[in-house]
């Protein structure tokens, strides 16, 4: 964590922008699929880079 504020855009990389580490982010995910009532592959979060990655793929989970 940067412990400043970040303004998230669709192409904010979630590692280097946000300084989360592969814990952290999986941690977000857990939180994500909790709050969303989704589940997300873990294959597909291979694909995530990108704040937008991210909202993309759970756009496909939720259709």
């Amino acid at each position: 964590m940067l412990g400043r504020p970040v303004f998230l855009q669709p192409d904010t990389n979630i590692v280097a922008d946000l300084g989360l580490d592969s814990l952290a982010i999986m941690d977000f995910c857990m939180e994500l699929e909790d709050r969303l009532d989704i589940s997300i592959p873990l294959h597909q979060l291979a694909d995530v880079v990108s704040v937008g990655d991210l909202a993309g793929a759970i756009a496909q989970l939720r259709n």
